[in-house]
């Protein structure tokens, strides 16, 4: 498999570049454990995407729609926390929203 330094997810595993990870998140010491825990979420479902190095390569535009209701069920919060988080999320630069050609979602930034 290919040295990928962007966040994805497949059928069974989940690679999130380790520096990345600890300077976007573990040493963030302004997410709260509601905020943890929706962010630990996301690495499930959200692919992410930085610019590379080499002007060569687009944007892939994988934005993944979140259903904040869904989520919320799951992981036992409100809708309204759940989307503060992702508010939160996004004020910290860790996750940014926007339109891929059939949705309007969210991606990591690394």
């Amino acid at each position: 498999m290919a040295n990928n330094r962007n966040v994805y997810q497949q059928k069974t595993t989940v690679s999130i570049p380790k520096e990345e990870l600890l300077n976007h998140v573990v040493y963030n010491f302004n997410l709260g454990k509601k905020d943890l825990r929706l962010c630990l979420f996301l690495f499930t479902q959200l692919d992410g995407y930085s610019e590379p190095d080499s002007r060569n390569y687009s944007d892939p535009k994988n934005f993944t729609f979140v259903n904040a209701k869904k989520i919320a069920n799951t992981l036992d919060m409100s809708k309204k926390d759940v989307e503060k988080c992702i508010e939160n999320l996004i004020n910290e630069g860790i996750i940014e929203e926007g339109h891929s050609e059939a949705t309007k979602g969210y991606r990591f930034t690394f």
